[in-house]
């Protein structure tokens, strides 16, 4: 005779001989007297007797308590049985040993754990990896429970384990192949989650990763069950899709296949959206300009045009070469005097830091040949550090602002032969600098970015 779990009941029908001569017996839940025979009638059928005759009573007793609080008691009851039985077997003496006090019917999975964990001192990282990563389910304020886990998510030596794991005498797994579906395999109690501490500690550590993988799954297992016609709007997006890149670069190896594939084609999705807003607002500015080109370009070309300049090159230019490269508020609080540095990918001064202090500003009274309005001589004092171009500007800096539009100028600085690169610019008129300062100005470019032409440019403080 044997008995099954419902769950089991597909492969008996797949079995048809043996279906064909199997008899149905629904065992009800078991009160306190039936639990008392269970696990006093089988010894005594068997000429097998307990320690002390109250024993068999309090084993009753806690499973009818246990049973009251968690559904799956009685498979405990089994294990504990069975290995008092195999116990009793090995010392040949036909008595059945339990202290009182040693009733607890997890503890033999717990007891199991242990012993697999002490004769395989080598395995351990290999049964962090399929309890936590594989078998357990974290949510948020919950406590950790069982995860079916199909066999695909193992590797060939995690499977071999998960094997032993579900083999006599140790149990702690279970293995089964559903009528349709995929070989699966799951922790043999919720027990082993709640009494296991050396599985409560790597659940502890791994928590903030488990809980985010479990809602990943719990969202992936929602997008499949999609209707494929709307399965786009199921992906992830926004913050939830970066929080996802982020464990994907940090932990590829330890997602399923199915989860890494499902951010991908988050991913995806993401970036073809983008690449689309990003073509409908070039369009929605290019319509814009045009449109206002057309109603008021008689009235201000020059201004229109300088309009178009901004979009189409100066904005594109600053932010591939300048917007990464400026310093943060704490960094530039940290220079110090006399430090150099440089906030642009190349055609800008690199600027040095002046210290914050004080100079007598003004010539004396008595100096010979001073001017009127070389005094009265006083104290001036800088109160705060600021930046200033560590050299004059050059013909790149300069010619890189003429090439974007930024710089007035309509044909190039004369070098007058003497070369341009970096050599200091000449032929720049008072006006044309001037004029660059302006535009800044109605362009609403932070002085920052003014201060690469050359102009000092202050420090956050």
């Amino acid at each position: 005779m044997m008995s099954m779990r419902a769950d089991f009941f597909g492969d008996l029908q797949k079995d048809e001989p043996l279906y064909a001569a199997h008899h149905l017996i629904n065992v009800p839940p078991l009160g306190e007297a039936q639990l008392r025979e269970v696990v006093s009638r089988p010894a005594a059928l068997l000429s097998a007797r307990f320690e002390t005759p109250d024993l068999a009573d309090s084993i009753a007793n806690k499973t009818a308590d246990e049973s009251a609080k968690d559904a799956g008691a009685l498979p405990l009851l089994s294990y504990l049985l069975d290995d008092v039985w195999t116990k009793m077997v090995q010392r040949g003496d036909g008595v059945l040993r339990l202290h009182v006090q040693a009733i607890e019917l997890g503890g033999v999975l717990i007891e199991r754990a242990n012993a697999f964990l002490t004769s395989h001192p080598g395995a351990e990282d290999a049964l962090r990896r399929v309890f936590t990563l594989k078998l357990a389910t974290v949510r948020e304020g919950e406590e950790p429970t069982r995860r079916r886990a199909p066999r695909s998510e193992f590797t060939e030596d995690e499977w071999r384990l998960v094997a032993e794991l579900a083999g006599h005498p140790n149990r702690l797994l279970v293995t089964a192949t559903p009528e349709t579906g995929e070989t699966y395999a799951e922790v043999a109690h919720e027990a082993v989650f709640k009494r296991w501490d050396k599985l409560r500690d790597w659940i502890v550590a791994e928590r903030e990763f488990l809980a985010w993988k479990t809602g990943l799954e719990a969202a992936r297992r929602a997008w499949q069950a999609t209707p494929k016609e709307e399965q786009t709007g199921a992906l992830l997006m926004g913050t939830v899709l970066t929080n996802a890149q982020r464990w994907l670069e940090k932990r590829k190896q330890d997602l399923p296949l199915a989860d890494r594939d499902f951010i991908a084609q988050s991913t995806k999705r993401e970036n073809k959206a983008r690449a689309t807003a990003r073509r409908v607002q070039t369009l929605v500015y290019v319509l814009l300009v045009s449109v206002i080109a057309g109603l008021v370009g008689w009235i201000n070309q020059a201004y229109l045009k300088e309009q178009m300049n901004w979009w189409m090159t100066m904005r594109p230019y600053k932010i591939a070469q300048f917007d990464r490269y400026v310093l943060t508020p704490e960094r530039e609080r940290a220079l110090k005097p006399g430090e150099s540095f440089q906030e642009c990918a190349k055609d800008c001064p690199e600027m040095v830091v002046v210290p914050a202090g004080e100079f007598m500003m003004g010539s004396p009274s008595v100096e010979k040949g001073r001017y009127w309005n070389e005094g009265p001589q006083h104290k001036a004092t800088i109160a705060n550090k600021f930046a200033v171009s560590k050299y004059a500007v050059t013909f790149a800096d300069w010619d890189a602002c003429v090439k974007v539009g930024g710089c007035l100028q309509e044909d190039r600085a004369s070098d007058a032969g003497w070369g341009r690169g970096r050599r200091s610019v000449i032929n720049v008129s008072w006006g044309d600098a001037n004029g660059l300062a302006l535009q800044d100005d109605r362009q609403n470019i932070p002085i920052t970015y003014r201060g690469r032409m050359g102009i000092c440019g202050g420090l956050a403080q």
